[in-house]
């Protein structure tokens, strides 16, 4: 069972609030408006640890203008595009573009392959299209406590002169099994996501795997696509 998880996870991969932490220790400077601030948050169990992975991917996700480059060992896997509600992913690997977006009230994902192009109004696919690349970061909720452990840190450092501030953080999250583990670390800046690496390590088959995502803000356009004459299949996917 443990290694199934692993090989699972990584075919996937491949492709404040108020909570309580087995360890916390926080040290913030509120005193003086020039000043630092450091935080530092840590787990040792799967709910904290993904809480953790959430909240470090908050401000990114809120009405976001970004575009992600998405590499797996070095080679180009795909380029998504989000602004706001609507997103555009471009799959290179498989020359296969893929969208969520919304339009008149109704939620769309939409797919244009090689001579195959067809469409769903379907909110629950549309949040598996919107924001692509977080589906690296869902399918850890596959992993159990009781095929590996948990280890995950989050890690805030701010700094504020003459009324700027200016704000770096990081991520790294291990889940060690039998078989391997399944590393992430991430940087962010201004409470932004800049970047993101998921490591696979296969012991027993002596293979590693690096997705590594950048994210650049700001510049990020999204054009609907003509549906007019795709094929509804609405209905007729079902998310098993």
């Amino acid at each position: 069972m443990k290694k199934k998880v692993l090989a699972l996870i990584s075919v996937v991969v491949c492709l404040a609030a108020l909570f309580v932490f087995s360890a916390c220790s926080i040290n913030i400077d509120l005193n003086n408006l020039d000043g630092e601030e450091k935080s530092e948050l840590t787990a040792d169990n799967k709910e904290d640890s993904m809480t953790l992975i959430n909240r470090f991917f908050e401000e990114t996700l809120k009405d976001p203008n970004v575009v992600i480059t998405t590499k797996l060992n070095g080679d180009l896997v795909s380029i998504e595009t989000i602004e706001g509600k609507n997103n555009f992913v471009d799959y290179k690997a498989t020359n296969v573009k893929f969208y969520g977006f919304v339009k008149d009230g109704e939620y769309y994902s939409a797919t244009d392959g090689e001579g195959t192009q067809y469409y769903t109004k379907d909110k629950v696919m549309y949040d598996l299209y919107y924001c692509y690349f977080m589906s690296n970061v869902r399918v850890l909720e596959m992993l159990t406590e009781e095929s590996g452990t948990f280890a995950c840190e989050l890690k805030y450092e701010s700094k504020t002169e003459s009324g700027v501030k200016n704000s770096t953080g990081s991520l790294a999250f291990t889940f060690t099994a039998e078989s391997g583990t399944i590393k992430v670390t991430g940087t962010a800046k201004d409470d932004l996501v800049r970047s993101i690496t998921f490591e696979v390590n296969d012991t027993e088959a002596g293979t590693t795997k690096n997705t590594v995502m950048t994210f650049e803000y700001g510049s990020a356009s999204v054009t609907i696509p003509d549906i007019s004459d795709w094929y509804d299949a609405t209905g007729t996917i079902v998310d098993e």
